[in-house]
């Protein structure tokens, strides 16, 4: 089992992981955002930036934390 996956067991277990997801398929959703600018690097590019630039990399860091934060907050407000 690969660490990633065995983390986010552990992270389910202690609570910060709500009980009825799969942590394989967790684990790959967060791990899929980290490689596609490598595999799909056209789509990268969209923008006119380079994927390999410290400029890209930062800007997808930024924009890939505020998806999953609006996610979140998707989420709990559905639950409200």
């Amino acid at each position: 089992m690969s660490k990633s996956v065995e983390n986010t067991r552990e992270r389910q277990t202690r609570g910060g992981l709500r009980s009825d997801l799969d942590v394989g398929a967790v684990a790959l959703v967060f791990f899929a955002p980290l490689i596609a600018p490598v595999a799909f690097p056209w789509l990268a590019r969209e923008p006119q930036q380079d994927p390999a630039s410290p400029e890209f990399i930062d800007q997808y860091a930024k924009q890939v934390s505020r998806i999953i934060s609006a996610l979140a907050e998707a989420t709990v407000a559905e639950k409200s």
